[in-house]
């Protein structure tokens, strides 16, 4: 993780030049210091179609609030002129206030909220921002047009079906336990999708993970992808029609 925050300290600092003052610098390097030393090493998600719709997430962590306040760091960065220009310039953000919003089983839940210009000179923008908020060993997070209802849904999943239920962990299922045995010990990052939880495949058919992970065998990159069948064959009937 470290090596991680300090390539990309790096990056940004080669990418942006003098663009980037001094202060500025250090701001950067601070708060991805503190994000990579405060964040786990596991990350799970959700995808939101139904109202409000956005991304969730549930960051595991040794210290919640550690991770919470470099959170908050690392949007702010982006008041930087350097970096809030090709920001406002990809999604249109011109401005980010913070504050903090009740949710639904959850008070006091920190807000970040995206200003931002219409595309189109009179369309409607709407709005949204990213959320987080310390639980017991994780942070959650959420990004949408509601971001701390997000994170409240989350938590109230979480705390109906309990953490520790096989329903709501992947390594409740062989499937998922034997793909992440075949990335031994080289991958640094590996995304894990159970596609049958999103409505892949027929109910009560046994469907293993889309795998993708990389990371380093040896001196050299190394890669590796699985997606199962029954994912292939569903998006090609999709794309068909048949």
């Amino acid at each position: 993780r470290a090596d991680s925050a300090s390539a990309l300290d790096g990056i940004l600092a080669k990418v942006l030049g003098p663009r980037l003052p001094a202060d500025a610098q250090k701001r950067v390097h601070a708060a991805l210091d503190a994000w990579a030393k405060a964040r786990g090493d596991v990350t799970t998600g959700a995808l939101s179609m139904a109202d409000p719709r956005g991304l969730a997430f549930r960051i595991a962590t040794s210290d919640a609030d550690a991770a919470g306040t470099a959170l908050h760091d690392a949007v702010d960065l982006f008041k930087i002129p350097a970096l809030r220009e090709p920001l406002r310039g990809g999604t249109q953000i011109r401005d980010i206030t913070f504050a903090t919003e009740d949710a639904p089983g959850l008070a006091h839940v920190n807000v970040a909220r995206f200003t931002r210009d219409p595309a189109v000179k009179g369309a409607t923008v709407t709005p949204s921002g990213i959320a987080w908020h310390a639980a017991e060993g994780a942070l959650l997070v959420g990004l949408g047009e509601r971001p701390a209802e997000l994170i409240a849904r989350v938590n109230a999943a979480a705390a109906a079906t309990g953490a520790d239920a096989p329903s709501a962990r992947l390594e409740g299922e062989p499937a998922v336990v034997e793909a992440v045995k075949r990335l031994g010990d080289k991958a640094t990052f590996a995304v894990v999708a159970q596609p049958s939880r999103f409505g892949v495949g027929a109910p009560g058919q046994s469907i293993g993970p889309i795998v993708v992970a990389w990371g380093r065998s040896g001196g050299d990159g190394w890669g590796h992808a699985e997606v199962p069948y029954a994912v292939l064959k569903d998006a090609l009937r999709k794309a068909t029609g048949f």
